[in-house]
């Protein structure tokens, strides 16, 4: 039986929601389209996976971890169709680029480029203007470091790998989901991250996942459904819900 330990949300509720999103991705399938964005007078390809209809609804930001777009991009762009199956827009992006690689930590020049694709998204035609990020393990770090952007409405990150200095001026709601055995990213630091977004005046939840390491593929399948349930309902609640921030 998994310990979820620091929860705010109770489960209660999650296999309602794990069977709308079973049925919304198995009915509803996104239109992905191919984009280029400006980031800093240079073109940035972007994959969109858009909700279906044409009212107004919010997007959130994809994030991929250390190994790049292209190591696990099939894995990416299921959580992208997740998030389109249940009313946000979608945005995959490769923010390493050509010349850019994890080993050189560059959290500036990375944030830029997410804060050209978060303008995009909000000011694209159908957007209500509410944008999220969703981070795994590198990519997290990533969506901490670019989330001053008033435009992000939400965070949720895997096991993020923390930027040395993280400054929150009345951060986004965040939502922190990690396994306590992972040692590339370790508890502790998400713990302080935790701490420090809710003493800078945010909102913040850390799950707890016993037993389970690094990376949401090697995680038991209950651990990940759960993960997966929550990110989820976190974005629907915080992108679609009247503004609290």
């Amino acid at each position: 039986m998994l310990r979820l330990g620091r929860i705010h949300m109770p489960l209660r509720g999650f296999a309602i929601i794990a069977c709308a999103v079973a049925l919304a991705t198995s009915c509803v399938a996104a239109e992905v389209s191919e984009l280029y964005i400006d980031s800093g007078g240079r073109p940035l390809a972007v994959t969109r996976y858009a909700a279906p209809g044409t009212a107004a609804r919010p997007a959130v930001v994809v994030l991929h971890g250390a190994g790049g777009l292209n190591a696990g991009r099939a894995a990416y762009a299921h959580y992208a169709r997740l998030l389109a199956a249940n009313g946000i827009d979608a945005y995959l992006l490769d923010y390493f680029g050509p010349r850019s690689a994890w080993t050189c930590g560059c959290w500036n020049i990375w944030a830029a480029k997410v804060r050209d694709v978060a303008a995009f998204a909000a000011e694209s035609p159908q957007s209500s203007g509410r944008v999220g990020l969703l981070g795994f393990s590198l990519g997290g770090g990533v969506a901490i470091e670019s989330a001053a952007d008033p435009r992000i409405r939400a965070l949720a990150v895997l096991y993020p790998s923390i930027p040395n200095k993280v400054e929150f001026a009345r951060p986004p709601p965040l939502l922190v989901l990690q396994g306590d055995a992972d040692r590339a990213a370790p508890l502790p630091d998400s713990e302080a991250l935790v701490r420090l977004a809710r003493q800078s005046g945010g909102r913040a939840e850390l799950v707890v996942y016993p037993g389970e390491g690094h990376r949401l593929s090697t995680w038991r399948q209950a651990a990940a459904t759960d993960a997966t349930e929550r990110m989820i309902a976190f974005f629907r609640a915080e992108l679609t819900a009247p503004s609290v921030r």
